[in-house]
């Protein structure tokens, strides 16, 4: 124990940064997975460390950090590399933040005294039917102590109802402005028709998967035209709106563009078996929430 606190002492005094402890996990369900903690780098094809990967995103212009909404685990690292971007003082693009709200948002944080719970009633969390404030909080946490840009990404649902209804045409004018529509390749539009229909279970009627689809595309499309118009920036957005194939990184058209993943563990140990599914230039591992079959309710 002493040699191993004097090499810490020894090692500071060399100016090496003093190692991160070990993470500790709020979820548990398949925490023996050997991937869960690892960072995979799919251009190196390899493991590295997460620091590794936080300096690869400190750079760059424009930062993607998927979720799974409801896992702590995903938020908690998504603040960590925030954090460790915050010399560059980029805006913070949401998807879970209806862009009506950023009036109210920048008149908050121009008075110099925003709380936590002062953001939270301000961005009306416990209304707009979202995961739990306390699992998001350690990003806004970083946010409010750098005193970051906040920007509003996300589609009310009545917009969102109109436009899976009507297209493109029912977006408000102001919105609609922003949002520069690009044709996906065939074989990438095939992909997200079939993650819409798998997301609701298949149960979706085949004549609403092409609507969905098409709002799909108009919400990564808003969120890429903010990311541009607040660069450097980083988005917090689900899984499936961050890859790099077919999400918002293909509405950007950058290449330099870094994408983290923040990905469940399944019963898969090979972090390649996990990049089809979740394309970006950072994959990292977290136990599950659960194991619950979330189509069990429809059958």
């Amino acid at each position: 124990m002493k040699r191993a606190f004097a090499f810490a002492l020894a090692l500071a005094a060399c100016g090496g940064p003093p190692p991160k402890p070990p993470m500790t996990w709020t979820t548990t369900v398949r925490a023996s997975n050997p991937l869960v903690g690892k960072t995979w780098d799919e251009r190196a094809r390899r493991v590295v460390p997460l620091d590794r990967a936080e300096s690869s995103a400190a750079g760059a212009r424009f930062v993607l950090l998927g979720e799974k909404h409801d896992n702590a685990d995903h938020h908690r690292l998504q603040a960590e590399v925030l954090g460790a971007m915050t010399r560059a003082h980029p805006a913070v693009v949401f998807e879970m933040i209806d862009v009506d709200l950023q009036p109210a948002i920048d008149a908050y944080l121009a008075t110099g005294r925003a709380t936590l719970e002062g953001l939270r009633a301000v961005l009306e969390w416990d209304k707009r039917g979202w995961p739990a404030w306390n699992l998001y909080a350690p990003i806004f946490d970083v946010i409010l102590r750098a005193r970051l840009k906040i920007v509003a990404a996300g589609l009310p649902h009545d917009v969102i109802r109109r436009v899976v209804h009507e297209g493109p045409s029912a977006l408000p004018p102001e919105i609609a402005a922003r949002v520069h529509l690009k044709d996906l390749p065939p074989a990438l539009g095939a992909s997200l028709d079939q993650e819409i229909k798998a997301s609701h279970c298949g149960m979706l009627p085949d004549a609403m998967i092409a609507p969905m689809s098409l709002t799909q595309r108009v919400k990564d499309a808003l969120m890429a035209d903010l990311m541009k118009a607040n660069a450097p920036a980083v988005l917090i957005a689900g899984n499936g709106h961050v890859r790099s194939d077919r999400g918002v990184p293909f509405d950007l058209g950058d290449p330099r563009a870094v994408v983290f993943s923040f990905v469940e563990v399944e019963g898969a140990t090979d972090p390649a078996a996990y990049a089809a599914e979740n394309p970006a230039s950072f994959l990292v591992f977290t136990p599950r929430v659960d194991d619950e079959d979330p189509c069990a309710k429809f059958k």
